[in-house]
């Protein structure tokens, strides 16, 4: 069962043990905590995953498109990793319209902890190809 607890050490070890992990989106003007965005890959994961978890009432606003987009940006360019997933449950739309969004293309399905979730991704080279770098950074 994961607890809290648990939950809080998992995050804090992936930035100790992985050099990444997920990071606190706020919104701008209050300075509120709206979600986390960032990379999760615990042991067992199919694969490295830029992640989004915003609070309800945030939905539909952008917070997770761009935050995620900052993450793509970081992964590809600083940290040099050629491939990166996303997986989300079939049912929740909005999760699909960012994946889609950030360029992302359906890549298969797998179960994870007894959920069938979506696989999808998009690689460094399709990412730059598209444009992705042209953010103000220079792909290396």
């Amino acid at each position: 069962m994961v607890t809290l607890e648990t939950d809080r050490l998992l995050l804090r070890g992936h930035w100790q043990l992985r050099g990444y992990g997920l990071f606190a989106v706020e919104e701008r003007r209050l300075g509120l905590l709206v979600g986390r965005v960032g990379l999760f890959n615990p042991e067992g994961w199919p694969g490295l995953e830029v992640g989004w978890l915003t609070a309800r009432p945030c939905w539909g606003r952008g917070y997770a498109t761009e935050a995620a987009q900052a993450v793509l940006r970081w992964a590809f360019l600083d940290l040099k990793h050629p491939h990166l997933i996303s997986l989300i449950r079939p049912a929740n739309a909005a999760s699909i319209r960012v994946a889609e969004k950030l360029g992302e293309r359906l890549q298969g399905r797998t179960v994870l902890q007894g959920n069938e979730v979506l696989v999808y991704g998009l690689g460094r080279d399709d990412w730059l190809a598209s444009g992705g770098s042209s953010a103000g950074q220079e792909a290396n």
